[in-house]
Parts: C-alpha cells; sequence; structure tokens
C-alpha cells in the first residue's frame, strides 16, 4: 500500500489500556493515516480522556505532530502515486522499525516498556528527535530510553521537512506560523529535494526545489507559486546576518534560526550557517585535543610554541606532541613542474577544505585550471595522504611564482 495507516487502539478484540493507547498513538502520528475507532472500547477506552491528563497531553502531541507533518506525507503520497514507492519504506516486523519517507526513522515501541535497542539505517548520520544535539552514524546500534510521552524517532541529518505549524504544541513554531509554509532545516553539508507543496485542501500541487549549502550558508528556494514561507534552520551559533529575507530571528536557547520570506522564489545568504557538518567537526577537533592532552585549547592556540596554530595541525593531521616539519606544505617537483606538496588526513575532517594559491606579485593570489593542474594524490598507508599540485601559469604570464595551501576550517573553537 502506498500510504498505510493505524486504527490507534486496535478494532477488534482486547481494549486498549492506557499505556498501549499512547503508545499506539505515537505510532499512528508517525504514519500516513492515523485514525481512531474500533469496537473494543471505541466510545470509552479509546478515548484519551478516558484515562487521565497525561494521557491527553502525550495524545494531543503525538496528534498535533501528525497534523503538522501532513505537508511532509502529502508529498510522500505525491511520490508514491507516481512511482509506486511507499511512504512506508524499509519496514522491519522482527525489528518494529520504519523509515517514513526519507527523512525520518521510527522505531515504535510496541510492549509494555520503557527502553529499547534500536537498529539506525546504514548510509546516514540521525539526530534524535528528542535531542537534537545527539547525532548517531547509521548503521550503529543504540539503547534508547523511551519514558512513555516519547518514542524513539530520529531526523536524517540534512532533512528538508515541510510542515504545516499553527501553534507551540511540538515545539516547531508558534500561533503566528499559522498559514504559513514552515520548512525545517537540518543542515549538514549540501542537500537538495523538489518539495511537492498543497496548494489547498485538495489534491493539487505545486513543486518546489528546495537547496541548502551550510557551507555557502545559502538556502534557495525555486517555485511557480508565491507562499509565505517560515524556515526553521537548525544552527548552532549566532548569524552575523541573514541577506534576503523579510524578517529574521534567533533562539540561542533551542539553537534555531528563524527566518519569513514570501516569494515563488527565495534566495538567502546566512553568514554564519552552522549547522551539522561544523557541529560535528568541532566534536571531532575537541576530541582530537582530548587525545592529544591539549583539552581546553581552541583552534587558533599554539601552546607548544611551534610556530603551527593547533587548527592547523588538525587539518593536516599532524601529531600536535611531535610535529614532523617534513609533512609541512613545502616546495617540490611534479612531471618536471614546480608544485606544492602537503599531508592531510586520508579522510580529511567534516568541513575543512584545502585550496592551493598561485601568485605571480603576491598582490593577488588565484587558484583553479588556468593557475594549477588537478591535484595528485599517494595514500602513505598511515591514515594520511600526500598531496601534489602543480604549478601551471597562463601563457600570457611568466616569471616568479608563489604557491601557498589555503586551510579553511569550521568554527570550531
Amino acid at each position: 500500500f502506498g500510504a498505510p495507516g493505524i486504527e490507534v487502539g486496535g478494532y477488534f478484540s482486547a481494549k486498549p489500556t492506557k499505556n498501549s493507547l499512547i503508545r499506539y498513538a505515537q505510532l499512528g502520528a508517525l504514519m500516513p493515516l492515523m485514525e481512531n475507532g474500533g469496537s473494543n472500547g471505541g466510545l470509552a477506552e479509546h478515548l484519551p480522556w478516558h484515562w487521565d491528563a497525561e494521557t491527553v497531553a502525550i495524545y494531543r502531541y503525538f496528534a498535533t505532530l501528525h497534523s503538522e507533518l501532513t505537508p511532509y506525507l502529502f508529498h510522500y503520497s505525491v511520490e508514491a502515486n507516481a512511482t509506486g514507492e511507499s511512504i512506508v519504506r524499509a519496514p522491519s516486523k522482527t525489528k518494529s522499525h520504519h523509515r517514513l519517507g526519507a527523512d525520518l526513522f521510527v522505531s515504535p515501541i510496541v510492549s509494555d516498556t520503557t527502553s529499547k535497542t534500536v537498529d539506525l539505517p546504514a548510509g546516514d548520520q540521525w539526530i534524535d528527535w528528542w535531542d537534537e544535539t545527539a547525532v548517531h552514524p547509521g548503521g550503529t546500534q543504540l539503547a534508547v530510553g523511551a519514558p512513555l510521552a516519547r518514542m524513539p524517532l530520529f531526523i536524517r541529518a540534512g532533512a528538508i521537512l515541510p510542515m504545516n505549524v499553527r501553534n507551540d504544541a511540538t515545539g516547531h513554531g508558534d500561533a503566528t506560523s499559522a498559514g504559513k509554509t514552515t520548512l525545517v532545516l537540518y543542515p549538514r553539508g549540501s542537500s537538495a529535494t523538489t518539495l511537492h507543496l498543497p496548494t489547498g485542501d485538495g489534491i493539487g500541487f505545486s513543486d518546489a526545489a528546495v537547496s541548502v549549502d551550510e557551507t555557502a550558508g545559502s538556502v534557495q528556494i525555486g517555485g511557480v507559486m508565491s507562499r509565505p514561507y517560515r524556515l526553521r534552520v537548525k544552527c548552532f551559533a549566532t548569524p552575523a546576518s541573514v541577506t534576503g529575507a523579510d524578517a529574521w530571528s534567533y533562539d540561542a536557547a533551542g539553537d534555531w534560526l528563524t527566518i519569513d520570506k514570501s516569494g515563488a522564489n527565495v534566495s538567502l545568504a546566512i553568514d554564519g550557517l552552522a549547522g551539522y557538518a561544523t557541529a560535528e567537526a568541532a566534536k571531532m577537533f575537541q576530541d582530537w585535543l582530548a587525545a592529544a592532552g591539549l583539552a581546553g585549547a581552541n583552534a587558533s592556540d599554539d601552546p607548544l610554541a611551534r610556530g603551527v596554530p593547533l587548527g592547523v595541525q588538525y587539518a593536516l593531521g599532524l601529531d600536535p606532541a611531535a610535529i614532523d616539519r617534513s609533512r609541512l606544505p613545502r616546495a617540490a617537483m611534479s612531471g618536471g613542474d614546480p608544485a606544492l606538496a602537503f599531508e592531510r588526513p586520508a579522510t580529511p575532517p567534516p568541513g575543512v577544505t584545502y585550496v592551493v594559491e598561485v601568485s605571480t606579485d603576491l598582490a593577488q593570489w588565484h587558484s583553479g585550471e588556468s593557475w594549477t593542474w588537478p591535484a595528485a594524490t599517494l595514500n602513505n598507508g598511515d591514515g594520511t595522504e600526500t598531496v601534489t599540485v602543480r604549478l601551471k601559469l597562463p601563457e600570457d604570464q611568466d616569471g616568479r611564482a608563489f604557491m601557498r595551501l589555503r586551510v579553511s576550517i569550521p568554527a570550531i573553537e
């Protein structure tokens, strides 16, 4: 089925208990269809207020979440109709989990317990819905606590979630969100999708191409229908500015950047977009510092007085306790041409970029095909690789030339 659903509380046989009704509601909220009825207590045990205020509060949260996810479910309904692929993907009866579309991973509680072992899908990073600072690599197994008010639920890092938010029940907006198309963004590197967004209460829709580039700090929306957008962008630092917005604000307590912009085509530039790739880089850097016995230092510190800042040492894969200067950027020869060579980790840290630049007068530096040959890499077998970039001056240039390595490091202090 393209859009299966759940009878909250069951339909036949045993009547639901308080706990089972809540667990049913949690699962139903993260399915395409959530309905409540049944001959097994439909006018009593199926009603959250039949039990107590706690049941009502939990039920309200998940019923509201299901309603807020309507544009997300609508998008995947269009996809299901076009491709035949179900909205519920990769379900496992033995592990009791499924993906809801591409961006949500649901692992419901199906017994009277408050914990569960969860197997995350491989190939992506997964953000804990209940603690959005907690990110777990795909393909790993987690022991997850699941008190009655919570069900194991994860968001794919890089996700773009269209939502219909009208109040503050789930924390994804408030009453001022009503009437706007909310896009909840979890930036990690670059991501893009084409959303099929409803044009009303029927089956009509119009497409909007949405792309996010964390490194460039850009958000682009290209559509044919003008909409009032509200973007909620997970951002772990206060941005310096947002260009192209009608209005924007930053909530430091929740790490949320909120941007309002109306139009069919939207182009936003966020100076200081610190998403999940930046946070991942910061954690790796701090782990590297701790392993080196330098906890508490920051990227610009050089406590060993070796003339190489810690951030550069980290980006080049150097040992801060015993720097081998022969592995620093250096002059070399390649194919009879002058070149610049340097070492870096075979798997570079996230968010770190390396650009070799050339100058003929030190007043202006250049990079790109007109000035350098494509880089050649050699794996050193010790977790590092040697990168060699040959100098290639344009025909109208001659004389002396200088080469340098520019290493860009995210805000990892």
